[in-house]
């Protein structure tokens, strides 16, 4: 790509080749962006909306930029670690060394910039700025360190529901930001230094912010803000100790050639854990979602305004050697009828763009295998790039299992029969087929082990768990996943096994169920849908009058839970007037997360309103169970907000079902069967409730959740990446029994803790064709401000 045709331009003008990227930003379809590597520096141009005048011209280990009358503009170079998969410390002492001629005019900064993954977030090392030093004022801060020869403060801050490396999501930033400013506005400055970045990090990591993550990048970068100004980047280098005199010379580090795996792959890229490194090319947007080639997730494509936009990935010349030859391929599906083509974009030795054909197919609605197993890239070609388009449509379309390998590696996954790793020999059956993280039940758990076997194995990266050969057919591949999706669904049995000389026998084993008698003695209907009713009659506030002083009564009782062997707690809120002769319907009402039993009892208007309702005959009589969601077998209380604490209030699925209301329904006058069963709760209770309601109509009629928290499908906020508990795709009524009669879910438009995690939980549902009912509470919180609406409108919809 040619940098000349980026200085010209101006407003919304763009040139038909800009590369847009997932990285850092989702751009937008005006914004200009452009990426590559060159002399084994990765860099990237960033411009919001398209808007003034802005230029990069980059070399190896150095580049000159410029920019006026834009909204966000930045310009970087430095390495990309992303590929190594490795946490900071791995790499020993990063150094990078730069010298500058900077000029902000306005609102500017310089700094080192980049990403860590697993846990998701993004630092600053601010050298400079112009007339306004970052972060501002919101900051929490951490304390300070002196490095270098300078002192910078520490600070943290937090983006909610904001693009990322991948996709939309809740993360915190890190910052050091030197205590006096490298620069000054409005003149040029001369900088020139080191920066111990990995002393940062440890810096950061001793002032109790994590860095567990794996390494992204470590670039320099400037960047403007409604601004002007101008940048002379005359050389950047990564010496190998901190000793500012041990630098090497500008432009001679060499990036070291990523190696083909034991399989023949420079990389597969499956879209499992978002869009890795791969971009929108043109107007196009790219994010991975449900509806990939195996059912999973793959990359849509969408936004597009021409037909050569589409997904695009750089290819790096000190890998992919021009001259020589290698296999690409991807798998790609249109929305309509489309000639899908995979082509390489590069830049020949009189600077002029070309366009190769890599492989081309035509498609209906179907998945069609875009692969050449002997591409040649031609010699002397400069700045490559990979991408997918729709030659005769403006149809947005889905990749997955896209790859890069030597010369004649077959596809990663083939649909023309000639995939070298899509089945595998079946591990030992260590009991059920398909429990396959062998916790001895069958559910949606099974579902994350089975994936990442097959990718595995698929990749030639490792082997699948124990009782993957779901089918029992004597291999595992990805028939064996849509077996047991469909299995989990309610949708067929698991077939009968196939004993072979070469297979042990499979054992089939049942499922475990709820044995929960159905027959009711009077109670709701739970078959007469009331969302409808509830859309027009769902005010945002508590009216006067609705809540009581309490007249209720709570007992505290215990129950042993059968998935741990454990005693559990729960509290039982009887109604005003409660009758031991008369049965009640009963309404799980769940905690929040590191909660107990008792957090729902008292402060969210369960028995005011209760008391209130009743006695005023807006809702009928019934019982309140609050329960303490943590169910584990290893662990007696959480051991903070981290994945395995989700996973074990995820467990609560089997608590509740197995134990929890036969105790109930034991130990009370209750009426039984799902119409006399309701379940919601708050933040993380808010989670269970919707994910017990989605895996168990057959056990409630009723379902809800105020301000719930994610992880119900894959996403990520500021505490961790949530693996999920389903596919958004995945995230619909099992058909083991109807529809709840009520299902509602509320989101407050202020609530920094989930931010909009509650709306997107709705429009994937919306997606799904699922009914139910979102409340919107204005200015609502994390907090009572938006439970209480929430229960005063399910508490009067409840057992109708």
């Amino acid at each position: 790509m040619k940098f000349t045709n980026i200085k010209k331009i101006i407003g919304g003008a763009a040139s038909a080749v800009m590369i847009f990227s997932s990285v850092p930003f989702t751009a937008s379809a005006a914004d200009q962006q452009e990426r590559g590597n060159i002399g084994g520096y990765d860099y990237e141009m960033w411009n919001q909306n398209g808007q003034g005048q802005i230029s990069m011209n980059p070399s190896a280990g150095s580049f000159t930029c410029s920019w006026s009358n834009i909204e966000n503009f930045l310009a970087r170079m430095g390495k990309n670690f992303d590929s190594q998969k490795k946490n900071y410390k791995e790499f020993g002492s990063i150094t990078l060394n730069y010298d500058v001629e900077y000029t902000p005019r306005g609102n500017s900064y310089m700094c080192v910039y980049g990403w860590t993954r697993n846990p998701l977030m993004e630092y600053y090392i601010v050298e400079g700025w112009g007339d306004w030093r970052p972060p501002g004022d919101g900051a929490e801060r951490k304390g300070t360190v002196t490095l270098n020869g300078n002192t910078y403060d520490i600070c943290k801050t937090m983006r909610y529901n904001q693009p990322s490396l991948d996709g939309t999501a809740t993360f915190p930033q890190y910052w050091s930001i030197r205590q006096t400013s490298g620069s000054r506005n409005n003149q040029t400055n001369y900088m020139k230094g080191t920066i111990s970045v990995s002393k940062h990090f440890d810096a950061w990591s001793q002032a109790g912010l994590d860095m567990s993550g794996t390494l992204y990048e470590v670039s320099l970068n400037i960047e403007g803000y409604r601004s002007n100004g101008s940048a002379n980047v005359k050389s950047i280098s990564f010496p190998t100790s901190d000793d500012p005199d041990d630098q090497t010379t500008p432009g001679t580090e060499v990036k070291e050639p990523v190696q083909a795996d034991e399989n023949g792959y420079y990389f597969t890229e499956t879209f499992e854990s978002g869009a890795g490194n791969w971009s929108g090319r043109g107007s196009a947007s790219v994010e991975a979602a449900s509806g990939g080639y195996d059912g999973s997730k793959g990359l849509y494509v969408s936004g597009r305004t021409d037909k050569w936009n589409g997904a695009a990935i750089s290819l790096d010349t000190s890998t992919f050697i021009p001259g020589e030859t290698y296999s690409f391929g991807v798998d790609a599906k249109p929305d309509s009828a489309a000639s899908m083509k995979l082509t390489l974009q590069y830049t020949d030795s009189s600077g002029t763009d070309i366009y190769d054909m890599v492989a081309e197919a035509s498609a209906s609605t179907d998945w069609v295998e875009l692969s050449n197993p002997a591409y040649t890239i031609p010699s002397g070609a400069k700045n490559l790039i990979l991408y997918v388009e729709a030659t005769d449509s403006l149809t947005d379309f889905y990749i997955d299992n896209a790859y890069a390998g030597v010369n004649g590696t077959p596809a990663l996954v083939s649909l023309n029969g000639n995939s070298s790793t899509t089945t595998v020999t079946t591990q030992p059956s260590n009991g059920k087929r398909g429990d396959t993280n062998e916790d001895g039940i069958v559910d949606v758990f099974d579902l994350a082990p089975l994936r990442r076997g097959i990718l595995n194995m698929m990749s030639g990266a490792g082997t699948v768990p124990p009782n993957s050969n779901v089918n029992g057919d004597g291999v595992v591949n990805v028939a064996d996943l849509v077996c047991l999706q469909k299995y989990l669904l309610g949708a067929e049995k698991l077939p009968d096994p196939v004993t072979t000389t070469t297979t042990a026998t499979t054992t089939t084993t049942t499922i475990r169920t709820t044995s929960t008698t159905t027959t009711t003695s009077g109670g709701g209907s739970a078959s007469v849908k009331l969302n409808s009713k509830i859309k027009n009659d769902m005010p945002t506030t508590v009216p006067n009058g609705a809540e009581k002083s309490s007249q209720c009564k709570v007992e505290k009782k215990s129950y042993m839970c059968k998935y741990t062997g454990k005693t559990k707690n729960c509290n039982v809120i009887l109604p005003p007037n409660y009758d031991p002769n008369k049965k009640y319907p009963v309404m799980y009402v769940l905690h929040g997360i590191m909660g107990s039993e008792n957090d729902m009892v008292n402060g969210m208007g369960v028995q005011e309103l209760m008391t209130g309702l009743m006695s005023s005959g807006q809702a009928e009589e019934f019982i309140v169970v609050t329960p303490n969601m943590f169910t584990s077998k290893t662990m007696n209380s959480p051991s903070g907000i981290n994945q395995q604490t989700c996973a074990e209030y995820d467990n609560f699925l089997y608590d509740i079902s197995d134990s929890l209301i036969p105790f109930i329904e034991e130990n009370y006058p209750v009426k039984t069967g799902r119409e006399n069963r309701a379940i919601t709760g708050f933040s993380m209770g808010g989670r269970e409730a919707i994910y017990c309601g989605l895996m168990r109509p057959d056990l409630f009629g009723y379902v809800g959740g105020a301000c719930p928290a994610p992880g119900i499908t894959p996403g990520s906020d500021m505490f961790m990446h949530h693996p999920g508990c389903m596919q958004e795709s995945e995230m619909k009524f099992r058909d083991v029994g109807p529809e709840p009669a009520v299902f509602m879910i509320t989101g407050g438009t202020n609530d920094g803790t989930v931010g909009t995690f509650p709306k997107q939980y709705s429009d994937i549902l919306t997606r799904n064709g699922v009914d139910h009912v979102y409340q919107s509470i204005p200015g609502g919180t994390h907090g009572a401000d938006s439970v209480k609406p929430h229960l005063y409108t399910f508490m009067r919809y409840a057992f109708k």
